[in-house]
């Protein structure tokens, strides 16, 4: 091999090697492993959660974060009461701590170890309203709306329950007409009627016998 096609190869290796950290220095990189937020929660998106140092406008600005929220993760008032994660609410002031590696995207992204919202939790919900095309929604809403849909379960509905507040959480608590009416409905439809909207009703009508 010539001197000049040995120069060529290392103009080319240098060259791809160049080409190489150029374009990873864009990808996501682990920013640490200890992350700590104090921040206001942006959003809320099924199980996660972005917050950020400022999210009154309509872009964020400043510090900013996806934080995934497991099982595991604490959720505190500033009391270091638990908080349920359906309290949570656009616009409250918390400090979110993570685990394991954050992702340097922006917003990063990363999971939440502890997240402590800093306002008394009995601020959080304060009355409990029914809500739903059928009235099968319980929650904080007053304005709550559904799909108008015909559920296998819905005629329990009106078994004697109540949407109460329990443990800062507003819920349904079964009669045991209505726990009855829908072990009834699945014995008769089958497990498939707990992928719906309202499954979770017939997970507490099992939980109370």
């Amino acid at each position: 091999m010539n001197k000049t096609l040995v120069f060529i190869f290392i103009a080319l290796v240098l060259g791809i090697g160049v080409f190489y950290l150029y374009n990873t220095s864009e990808v996501e990189e682990p920013l640490s492993e200890d992350y700590y937020i104090s921040v206001e929660i942006y959003s809320i998106l099924e199980n996660r959660v972005l917050v950020a140092e400022d999210g009154s406008g309509k872009d964020l600005e400043g510090d900013a974060i996806w934080v995934t929220v497991e099982d595991e993760t604490d959720i505190l008032d500033y009391e270091e009461n638990s908080v349920q994660f359906e309290d949570l609410r656009t616009g409250m002031k918390v400090e979110v701590w993570t685990e394991g590696v954050v992702l340097e995207s922006y917003p990063a992204q990363g999971t939440a170890r502890k997240i402590v919202v800093l306002e008394e939790q009995n601020d959080l919900v304060k009355e409990c309203f029914i809500g739903g095309c059928s009235g099968e929604i319980c929650s904080d809403d007053p304005e709550a709306i559904s799909t108008c849909e015909l559920l296998a379960g819905m005629e329990c509905l009106e078994k004697d329950m109540s949407c109460q507040l329990v443990d800062s959480q507003c819920t349904w608590v079964l009669s045991q007409e209505a726990a009855q009416c829908f072990l009834q409905v699945e014995n008769e439809y089958g497990e498939k009627v707990r992928n719906t909207r309202i499954g979770y009703l017939f997970e507490k009508a099992e939980k109370k016998q």
